[in-house]
């Protein structure tokens, strides 16, 4: 099994909220994951991954959707990803939307407290 890190990010900041509600959650946090770590902590075993990029309505990569383990004993294939390349269209569709409607709803309850 390779000791190189399968993900590495560093120096991970991040904030929440907007004007004087903005407040730092993440400080300087460093994340790496080496192969066959998460199986171990999580006791799953991951025998194979589809993964594909949601767009949003301005062609941007908002979200990651993943299988894991397709049934059987056989791996996700060229036809796999095809078919699931048609659902994650709709399903962005719905994911955009309802990420604006919880934004919509956060900027009033934000509003509502500021009165």
């Amino acid at each position: 099994m390779s000791t190189q890190p399968i993900i590495q990010i560093k120096n991970i900041n991040h904030y929440y909220g907007k004007g004087q509600l903005r407040k730092q959650i993440l400080f300087d946090i460093s994340l790496k994951i080496s192969p066959g770590e998460i199986d171990r902590v999580t006791g799953y075993h991951t025998r194979n991954i589809l993964c594909l990029p949601m767009f949003n309505s301005k062609n941007r990569v908002f979200a990651v959707v993943l299988l894991t383990n397709k049934l059987g004993d056989t791996s996700f294939d060229a036809n796999d990803e095809s078919q699931f390349c048609e659902l994650t269209t709709p399903l962005s569709v719905i994911l955009e939307g309802s990420l604006s409607v919880l934004e919509q709803y956060r900027s009033r309850v934000i509003q509502n407290l500021q009165l």
